[in-house]
Order: C-alpha cells, then sequence, then structure tokens
C-alpha cells in the first residue's frame, strides 16, 4: 500500500514501478509485476536497467520475440550499452535467429574493446555454430582460441568439452589429462577430468579424483558440488551427510553449499534441520527462488498445522507464474491444499508435463538436495 500511496504521488517514477514490480511478485500477482516493468520501460524512456529487467522476466516466461522488441528499443536509445546488446545476442540464439545473433557478435566486437567483451563474444560465437550444429567450425574455431590463449585454461577445457559433445571419450580423457598435467594446481582442469572418468565409466578414479580436488583446494564450490553428486548416485548416504558439512567449515557462506547441506539432512530424514537451514536462507534472500520453492514445499508436505501452510503459501506465492515444472508443482500443490481447485489444475497440469516421470507423476527417484518434487496429491 505504502508503495501504490507512493506512485499514486509520483506516476512517472520509474523506481517506485520497479519496487512495486517486485512486491507484486512476492503476493503471486505475475500479471500486475509484468505490468508494472513494462510502465517503467516506458516513463524511464527505454532506460537500460528497467529494459533489461523488464525483457529478461519476458525471456523467462519464453516470450523472447516481445523480449527482443524491448531491447531494440532500448540499443536505439543506448547503443554503448554492453548489456542490452549481451542480452540481445542471447535472445536471438534462443529463437535460433543466426543471422542476426552474428550481427549482434560483430556489434560487441566492434564496440567494446575489452577483455569481458571479447571473452562474450567468443563464448556466443561458440554457441551460435553448436546451435547451427557446425561442429567442425566449432573445433576449429575452439581450437584457434587455444592456440592464442596464452596460458588460459578456459579455451582448452571448451576444446574438451566439445570433443566430449562429439562422443570422443578416450580423446578428450587424453586430452584432459594433459590438462591435468599442465596445470596440476588449477582445479577447473582437475574437475574436468574427474567428469570425463566418470562419463568413460572410470567411477572410482572419478571419486578419487574429485576427493583429492577438495581437500587440495576446499574454497573450490564446484569440486564440493560434483562431489556429493556422485556421492548421492552412487547411494553413499554417510559420505553424502558428511561432504556439506565439510564443505560449509570451508565455506561457511556459500548459499550453493546450503542449499546441498539441507538436502542432505532431508534424505537422512533431518526435515527440521533441512527447515532450519531453507528459513535462514530465506530471510537472507527472500528472492531465491529454489530457496523459496524447497521451504514451502517442506513446509507443506511434513507439516500438517494450519501455521505452517499458511507460511508455506505466504512463500509459494511468488513462484505464481513462473514456468518452472518444479516450482509449478510446488505452487499448485499448495493451491489444492488450500482448496482453490482450478488455482492449482492451472499450476499442476504443465507441471506434470514438465516433470512426465516424478513421484506423483509417475514414480521417478528424486534429484538429489531439491525438494518441491512428489509431494503427496
Amino acid at each position: 500500500r505504502i508503495l501504490r500511496d507512493g506512485l499514486a504521488d509520483a506516476p512517472n517514477d520509474a523506481q517506485l514501478m520497479t519496487l512495486l514490480a517486485r512486491a507484486y511478485q512476492r503476493e503471486g500477482r505475475p500479471e500486475l509485476m509484468a505490468d508494472m516493468l513494462a510502465r517503467a520501460v516506458e516513463v524511464s524512456q527505454q532506460a537500460p536497467d528497467e529494459s533489461l529487467r523488464y525483457a529478461t522476466y519476458l525471456a523467462q516466461q519464453g516470450e523472447s520475440g516481445a523480449a527482443e522488441t524491448v531491447l531494440i528499443d532500448a540499443l536505439r536509445r543506448r547503443p554503448d550499452s554492453f548489456d542490452l546488446l549481451a542480452l540481445l545476442a542471447q535472445v536471438h540464439l534462443v529463437m535460433q535467429d543466426w543471422p542476426r545473433a552474428e550481427q549482434d557478435i560483430a556489434a560487441i566486437r566492434q564496440r567494446f574493446d575489452t577483455d569481458k567483451a571479447r571473452a562474450l563474444a567468443d563464448e556466443l560465437q561458440a554457441r551460435l555454430l553448436q546451435g547451427q550444429g557446425r561442429s567442425d567450425a566449432l573445433s576449429d574455431f575452439l581450437g584457434e582460441l587455444a592456440q592464442q590463449s596464452q596460458g588460459d585454461l578456459a579455451p582448452r577445457i571448451a576444446v574438451i568439452r566439445n570433443t566430449v559433445r562429439g562422443g570422443r571419450l578416450p580423446q578428450a580423457l587424453e586430452e584432459a589429462q594433459t590438462l591435468v598435467a599442465d596445470y596440476p594446481d588449477a582445479p577447473d582442469a582437475g574437475l574436468l577430468l574427474a567428469q570425463i572418468q566418470l562419463a568413460s565409466g572410470e567411477t572410482a578414479a572419478a571419486l578419487a579424483g574429485m576427493q583429492a580436488l577438495v581437500q587440495a583446494h576446499p574454497d573450490f564450490e564446484p569440486g564440493w558440488s560434483a562431489l556429493y553428486a556422485q556421492q548421492i548416485r552412487t547411494g553413499d548416504v554417510a559420505a553424502a551427510t558428511a561432504t556439506p558439512d565439510a564443505a560449509i567449515v570451508a565455506l561457511p557462506d556459500n548459499g550453493r553449499l546450503q542449499v546441498m547441506r539441507a538436502g542432505a539432512y532431508e534424505r537422512a530424514g533431518d526435515i527440521e534441520g533441512a527447515i532450519a537451514i531453507y528459513e535462514t536462507l530465506y530471510a537472507k534472500n527472500s528472492d531465491d527462488l529454489i530457496v523459496a520453492n524447497n521451504l514451502a514445499s517442506l513446509l507443506a508436505s511434513t507439516r500438517t498445522d494450519e501455521a505452517s501452510l499458511e507460511r508455506a503459501w505466504t512463500v509459494a506465492r511468488r513462484l505464481n507464474g513462473v514456468k518452472v515444472p518444479a516450482f509449478q508443482d510446488t505452487y499448485g500443490w499448495l493451491a489444492f491444499r488450500r482448496g482453490e481447485t482450478a488455482t492449482a489444475l492451472g499450476a499442476l497440469e504443465p507441471a506434470a508435463k514438465g516433470l512426465p516421470g516424478l513421484p506423483g507423476f509417475g514414480g521417478a527417484a528424486l534429484p538429489p538436495g531439491l525438494s518441491g518434487f512428489g509431494k503427496k496429491k
């Protein structure tokens, strides 16, 4: 109400409109949120921040054409905006509009003489070639980058990943082993080798490599995440429970590891411990939709009191309109629990299509560390 009153006094204040859009999102009113974002773009005269915010929302909703229009209008006013052009290129890649994507990449190279711009242009070029199915051209392009890298790991890693995509696992394994030999202290190289070993069926070697990796580089979060995921796959519950605790000792403020820890607690049957973690994370950043989803799901699926159900609904409302099947599942289940059948069906039907093999929709096992699936419907 305070924001609405403020907007009545200052009807052309784009910042107030943005804040009100966030408030509408929290209330689960996506149509009003989208309207506020669009109005903020208009009153700001297509300012970069407002345009990026609205275009990002549209792109996330699958409305690539509308996002493209917003970005092009904004770029006419601010052709020097790197962020606008970068997002436009990504939208064109999603649309598979290859000629326009090529124009965007060329414009990034021409307008912005920075390492960041060059790195993005190279990444977009690789994605474009991959999207077009031009495997040989992609291999040549990545090889040129690797030769020009002067010690930079990223191009060499990209080359090896492309080898994996081509199904040439023995070659990729040799390339990764060479990379580790050249860069023995680079955790990215060690993790890549372990991932290729997994793909090649060398599970024991991969697991040993991941364990050695996190011991040598305890501040490398991807290493902990990969180790945990592999322990889940192999069914080593004790190790999978201990790994998040060890990871958080090294990286106590890392939100991804906290979510991983909550997943381990949930899997071990400590539901209240998992809820406590999600409540702490939610208090720190209530805009994190994964945390909101998992918290609401656990509250609704493990507690029966009305206070917990209302708390779950308050948290889950912001999931309304987000086209992610797991989020639709959580929101729909809560709407059903509240007796709002029509609302529930509107969310659960697309969730069922997006999650056909999960419990409640077919009975497959749950992905590790993600609540919100398989509630008792």
